[in-house]
């Protein structure tokens, strides 16, 4: 018989799962903010992946000059709450999902800690932007297809974190026709 999941560990990702949502609706009300200043067709991937750094200078004075600058600003401090429950969530559901299977459960411990490196580029990223944001008129401190490269993995590493926990826990649901208790109970 399988051994069930201690209850502390559905709590806990159930926490930073609530934290992932509510600072996320809370970024997507910043955006809405700024694009009622008049920041037109703002959205904070443009500042992520710009397409050279005149279109991000040019974005960033558009921000400034409609003042708007605090709101993005609050948007990235933001992001900061909303890293840890994302990554750590990820690495932690992966964790769950691969403990019942030995010759996988090394590809979802390796996948977790992978979830440190879009962690790291997402903290590096957040505080090139706001250096940016803080003076518009220079270079940003790190190169930009560096910058756009992290960006790049950062979505790669945590994006495929979490669609393999997804597709995990629907091929147990559905292949193996557990029931929804039983795949949240004893994934």
């Amino acid at each position: 018989m399988k051994k069930f999941i201690a209850s502390w560990y559905i709590e806990l990702f159930c926490a930073l799962l609530t934290i992932a949502c509510v600072t996320g609706v809370w970024m997507n009300a910043l955006q809405q903010q700024v694009k009622q200043k008049g920041v037109t067709c703002f959205s904070i991937m443009q500042l992520e992946l710009p397409r050279n750094e005149d279109s991000l200078r040019t974005i960033l004075s558009n921000v400034a000059q409609q003042n708007a600058t605090a709101l993005v600003k609050q948007h990235l401090y933001i992001d900061f709450a909303f890293m840890p429950a994302v990554y750590i969530g990820t690495a932690f559901w992966l964790l769950i999902v691969g403990r019942n299977s030995r010759k996988i459960n090394v590809f979802f411990i390796m996948l977790a800690a992978l979830q440190i490196v879009p962690w790291v580029f997402d903290i590096i990223e957040n505080t090139t932007l706001i250096k940016a944001i803080n003076d518009p008129i220079h270079q940003l401190s790190i190169n930009l297809q560096t910058f756009k490269t992290m960006v790049y993995i950062k979505f790669v590493i945590a994006l495929g974190g979490a669609l393999t926990a997804i597709f995990t826990c629907l091929r147990k649901l559905f292949i193996h026709r557990q029931n929804v208790y039983h795949v949240i109970a004893f994934m």
